[in-house]
């Protein structure tokens, strides 16, 4: 019996467009929502044929403009990933085997031999769509550059739903929590997810996405995690639930990070719920214990803007752990941050 076919919308400016995959030219999927491509502007050129050879001379011709503003590039061929495609660097070429994602897109006018481009902001909303390849690239390329100057600076007071709250912790609360670090917790455990065998304080490595600036010490100390939970309950927690009107009443434990020398690894953010095991995280808690004693380091959300969150120390910065962030390279010193995923009863 034949798989029934998932109707997929057909989508038009402005509207939020949901992850979907394409298959690289070695047979695996790529998620052009995933965290490796949002955060950019991405341009997807479908067609095939002599016109998708003349379309991708045009698109290629803009190549250094677009890529300027953190644009990706892509040009989308029917068919499995067994057909030949040009060899050409200037774009990445991708697959839809069965036309489906082009079909979301392409306008029911065109013809199926017609190429047609579309652009998508760093947000998923689509930009714009373009079916005459001759003047609609440069209605496209002149389209990001106006949307680079919110998503790329500050310009436009574009910000993502973070919640930060001043006064969580005072400069003594920070100081201790430093301390902490420095004396307590002093073995370290295999990089991984925690270990809820231990009942003491431990460190660990945490090479996310090949960094090597980070550890982690794991608060197990009853006292000390008593008390940061006593300092949010009367001075933070409010503010949550008159914001989000949602009600925090479970976390994970609490973790004091220090960044510190050369980052490494993949340069790109991550979601922290994206797993089926962290599923269960609302929201992540950010707290600088020491903001005046380092330089860089701070915290961007590429898919609301340009924006670097660098809180005094003391202050709580929430947001939802669906939000793609990037914690930033600590270019001088070392920083120390209070980390939290935080949940409630659903």
């Amino acid at each position: 019996m034949a798989e029934p076919q998932v109707r997929v919308p057909r989508f038009t400016i402005g509207d939020i467009v949901p992850s979907f995959n394409l298959t690289g030219p070695d047979g695996a999927p790529l998620d052009i929502g995933g965290d490796e491509c949002a955060g950019h502007f991405r341009v997807l050129l479908f067609g095939t044929g002599e016109t998708m050879a003349a379309a991708h001379r045009r698109l290629a011709e803009k190549r250094a403009a677009l890529t300027k503003h953190g644009a990706l590039l892509y040009a989308v061929w029917p068919g499995p990933p067994t057909r030949a495609a040009p060899n050409d660097s200037t774009i990445t070429f991708l697959f839809d085997p069965d036309r489906r994602i082009e079909g979301a897109f392409r306008p029911k006018t065109l013809p199926t031999d017609r190429p047609f481009v579309i652009a998508l902001c760093p947000n998923q909303h689509l930009l714009c769509l373009g079916t005459d390849l001759a003047t609609d690239v440069d209605v496209m390329l002149a389209a990001i550059m106006r949307e680079a100057r919110h998503f790329h600076t500050s310009e436009g007071g574009r910000q993502p739903p973070v919640l930060m709250v001043p006064r969580v912790f005072s400069t003594e609360d920070c100081a201790t929590l430093i301390e902490r670090f420095r004396t307590e917790g002093n073995v370290y455990i295999e990089p991984g997810h925690g270990d809820k065998g231990m009942t003491q304080d431990y460190k660990m490595r945490i090479p996310e996405y090949g960094r090597d600036d980070r550890i982690d010490h794991w608060l197990m100390n009853p006292e000390t995690v008593s008390f940061i939970n006593e300092r949010l309950k009367r001075r933070f927690l409010p503010e949550v639930r008159k914001a989000f009107a949602y009600n925090i009443t479970r976390h994970e434990p609490y973790r004091i990070t220090k960044y510190e020398g050369a980052r490494g690894g993949e340069l790109h953010g991550h979601r922290d719920n994206s797993e089926v095991r962290v599923a269960h995280r609302r929201f992540a808690l950010s707290i600088n214990l020491n903001s005046e004693q380092f330089e860089g380091g701070g915290l961007r959300f590429p898919e609301y803007g340009g924006q670097v969150y660098r809180p005094p120390s003391g202050t709580a910065l929430l947001f939802s752990s669906s939000l793609l962030h990037e914690a930033l390279h600590v270019t001088k010193g070392r920083r120390f941050v209070l980390l939290g995923f935080m949940f409630g009863e659903t």
